[in-house]
């Protein structure tokens, strides 16, 4: 790769390889200056600080910190879908500009043992970033780690092959999009809910499938649709959804945790599968905008008052 051959003259190194998919990530050395001095003083990172400074980040990644970013090449902007390029620097749209390039960021000090040695990495927008290591190449979110440990004054530097992808979809659009979570929609809509999931949040929701609303008893749905009964459909549904962003993993360590309603649900694992009130979690951790969601297979039902 060009950029790397580049990045090797600029920091003084000598690479084994220069393709990143095919050979470990190259460790670079100490910079004295701080993240976004580095960027601009490095080759191939050009694109990458116009789009801070488009998002106005620039005066938070030349903060104290210490911050780990993830940094893409301007090969790996430059293959990314012309919209959603066009998309992301309409200033309209710079809230999803900073979604994305926040999500190249980790509050923090992460060398790459640390790294490496973690399942995923909680980022600056919220979301979390999948780390894998496999066949001796390590990726975080999919995207191959070229270059690691560029060390500097307010934090460190791992060089991408490619550009993220955080889910800027919030809650709503995001159970819209899977055609499984209808009802639930519904119900939400019903309850007058809909605009505070689609708030600024972040929310957790327990999402029960169209399924799992079929397994109530007949009429059960129907009734609670009525107007007469919202707030009785509001409290099922506030019994759903968690304040903040509580992924399987905490809510497992924490058992119980405080509901929208008032009460509490209790999260454990039988024969290792995780479960909320007995309803079994089979798809957990989806990453929103404004939240994460767990798909399960029962409607919970609150404790009666």
């Amino acid at each position: 790769m060009k950029f790397l051959s580049s990045l090797a003259l600029a920091c003084g190194l000598i690479f084994g390889g220069a393709n990143a998919a095919s050979a470990a990530p190259t460790t670079a050395a100490v910079s004295t200056q701080d993240i976004v001095q580095t960027a601009v003083s490095t080759p191939g990172f050009g694109t990458l600080t116009t789009l801070l400074t488009q998002a106005n980040l620039v005066s938070t990644l030349q903060g104290p910190g210490p911050f780990t970013v993830f940094a893409p090449t301007d090969s790996a902007f430059s293959a990314l879908d012309p919209n959603l390029v066009t998309f992301l620097t309409d200033p309209a749209n710079v809230e999803s500009l900073r979604n994305v390039l926040l999500y190249h960021v980790a509050p923090g000090q992460f060398a790459s043992p640390q790294v490496l040695s973690s399942p995923f990495l909680s980022m600056a927008n919220g979301q979390r970033a999948n780390v894998t290591f496999f066949g001796g190449i390590p990726r975080i979110d999919g995207c191959v780690i070229s270059v690691t440990d560029i060390i500097c004054s307010n934090g460190i530097i791992h060089v991408l092959d490619a550009v993220m992808s955080p889910n800027l979809s919030r809650i709503a659009d995001t159970a819209a999009s899977t055609s499984r979570f209808d009802t639930l929609l519904a119900a939400l809509g019903a309850a007058n809910l809909a605009a505070v999931l689609d708030g600024p949040g972040p929310f957790t929701v327990l999402a029960p499938t169209d399924h799992a609303f079929e397994a109530l008893p007949p009429g059960f749905v129907a009734s609670l649709l009525l107007p007469q009964n919202q707030g009785l459909l509001q409290d099922i549904l506030k019994y759903h959804v968690i304040p903040g962003r509580a992924y399987a993993n905490d809510a497992l360590g924490l058992g119980n945790v405080a509901t929208l309603n008032g009460n509490e649900v209790f999260f454990g694992l039988v024969n290792g599968v995780p479960r909320v009130n007995g309803a079994r979690i089979f798809k957990r951790d989806v990453d929103c905008l404004n939240g994460v969601v767990h798909a399960i297979d029962r409607v919970l039902l609150p404790p009666l008052p």
